[in-house]
């Protein structure tokens, strides 16, 4: 803790109430009343948790895994003139590793063949 000529404590350090560390406030969100309670990765983790447990719930309902499925559809059909030139351009790029892999795949699904006939 440091201390200012107007009698003013500041805080160099705090502990998170989450995982009970003590850091130092660069560690700690700004707030209005000063620094959040909970470090930033505690804060991160939290939030990416319920972020999942939100989604989970929202697509484990048929209805709005078909309003997503729609939506998804039409942002292709209006987006099929942008991926294509999307892919063509990434085609291109990646030309060698793309045709190296579609070669292990052709060889892989041979052998297979060659060992299913014995």
């Amino acid at each position: 803790m440091t201390t200012m000529s107007s009698g003013q404590c500041i805080v160099d350090t705090k502990t998170c109430t989450k995982c009970g560390e003590t850091k130092p406030v660069s560690e700690f969100h700004k707030y209005k009343q000063g620094v959040r309670s909970i470090c930033k990765p505690c804060r991160s983790e939290a939030g990416s948790s319920d972020r999942k447990a939100r989604n989970d719930a929202y697509l484990s309902d048929p209805a709005n895994r078909e309003i997503l499925y729609e939506s998804h559809k039409r942002w292709v059909a209006n987006s099929r003139e942008h991926l294509r030139k999307y892919w063509l351009r990434y085609y291109a790029e990646h030309r060698e590793e793309i045709l190296a892999k579609q070669r292990e795949r052709r060889a892989r699904k041979r052998n297979n063949n060659d060992d299913g006939e014995s």
